[in-house]
C-alpha cells in the first residue's frame, strides 16, 4: 500500500509541473493580441476586398482579451486537474513506470514496436552486344532479353522492386493487395539521331524520336505531354536523364473524369530513364496508370533512379 501511494504521489508531481509549464509557455498572451490592431485604411482595403468592414482594436478589446486570456488559464488547469484526479481515482486509468517498460521493451531490454523498413531487390538483366545486326533489344517486365548464342560483351542492367511487391506489381502493405504498375520495360538501341548528343537534344528532337519509343506498342506517348526533365549521375559517371511523360485521353469524351472545362485529367504516367554507354542507348520505361500513380509514385520513382548500368 505504501509503495502505490508512493506512485500517486510521484504522479500529482508530475501533472503539476506538466500544468506549471503549459502556463509558462502559454500561447495566451496579451502582446499577441496587442499586435493585430487594424489602422482605418486597412479596414477600407478589407471592406473592398471581402465585402465586409473591419474594425481597429480598442483598449477595451485588449482589456476584454487579457480577461480572456486570465479566465482560459484558469479553466485549462481546472480541466487538468480534473483530469489528473480522475487518473487518481482510477488505478485502471495510470499506468506505472512499469507497466509502460513492460508494454514498450522485452526483458533483454530490446524494444517491442517493430518497424518495418522498406525493402528493394535487385532485377538484373544481360544484354548482348548489337553486334549481331539487331539495332533493338528489350526485356519486358523482368524477362531475358533475346541472345544469339555466346555474344562478344555483355552490359549488366539492374534495377531494384519493392519487396512489398508480389509478382504482377501487385503491392501487398497492409493486404491490400492492390496492382500498382502496368509493364516495366528495359531497352537497349544503337539509333542515336544525334550522336552522344542525341539525350541533350531530347526535348528538341521529341522525347518518343530522341528515345526510339515503339509507337506501334504505345500510341499515346507521341501525344503526351513533358511534365519535367532531369539528369542524374550514377555509378561510374554514368550520365542519365530522367523524363516523366503524362498521357490525356484523346477526347474528353473517352475521359471518366471529364469537368467539362475544355480538358482533362491525365489518365496514364509514363516514366523514363536513358542513358548512352559505348554508343548504344539504354532506356528504363515504366508505365502506370492515374490510380496506381497515386497509390505508388514515391516507390514508382524510387525504381527509376535505381537504373543501372554496367
Amino acid at each position: 500500500p505504501m509503495e502505490r501511494e508512493r506512485k500517486k504521489t510521484k504522479l500529482m508531481l508530475r501533472v503539476y509541473l506538466m500544468a506549471l509549464a503549459v502556463l509558462e509557455t502559454s500561447s495566451f498572451s496579451t502582446n499577441r493580441i496587442t499586435s493585430l490592431s487594424f489602422t482605418s485604411t486597412h479596414a477600407a482595403r478589407t471592406e473592398r476586398n471581402y465585402g465586409y468592414r473591419g474594425r481597429s482594436i480598442s483598449a477595451h478589446d485588449t482589456d476584454e482579451a487579457e480577461e480572456s486570456e486570465q479566465h482560459s488559464r484558469r479553466k485549462f488547469v481546472t480541466n487538468f486537474a480534473g483530469i489528473a484526479a480522475a487518473t487518481l481515482l482510477h488505478p485502471s486509468m495510470a499506468r506505472s513506470d512499469e507497466d509502460l517498460s513492460a508494454t514498450l521493451y522485452n526483458e533483454d531490454g530490446t524494444s517491442k514496436i517493430i518497424v518495418e523498413e522498406a525493402g528493394f531487390r535487385p532485377i538484373t538483366l544481360q544484354f548482348p552486344s548489337l553486334s549481331s545486326g539487331n539495332d533493338r533489344l528489350e526485356s519486358v517486365d523482368g524477362s531475358a532479353p533475346p541472345s544469339e548464342g555466346d555474344e562478344p560483351s555483355m552490359k549488366l542492367i539492374t534495377y531494384d522492386l519493392p519487396t512489398k511487391w508480389k509478382d504482377g506489381y501487385i503491392d501487398t502493405t497492409n493486404n491490400a493487395n492492390i496492382k500498382v504498375c502496368d509493364k516495366i520495360t528495359v531497352y537497349r538501341t544503337s539509333k542515336l539521331l544525334k550522336g552522344l548528343k542525341t539525350l541533350d537534344k531530347a526535348t528538341n528532337i521529341g522525347i518518343d524520336k530522341a528515345l526510339s519509343i515503339d509507337l506501334g506498342k504505345y500510341p499515346a506517348i507521341e501525344k503526351a505531354d513533358l511534365v519535367s526533365g532531369k539528369k542524374r549521375t550514377g555509378e561510374g559517371n554514368t550520365v542519365f536523364y530522367e523524363f516523366d511523360l503524362a498521357v490525356a485521353p484523346a477526347t474528353c469524351k473517352e475521359s471518366g473524369d471529364n469537368l467539362g472545362m475544355g480538358f482533362c485529367p491525365y489518365t496514364n504516367i509514363v516514366l523514363l530513364s536513358a542513358a548512352i554507354v559505348d554508343n548504344e542507348m539504354y532506356v528504363l520505361q515504366l508505365e502506370c496508370d492515374k490510380n496506381e500513380w497515386k497509390e505508388a509514385n514515391v516507390d514508382l520513382k524510387r525504381i527509376r533512379s535505381s537504373f543501372a548500368i554496367s
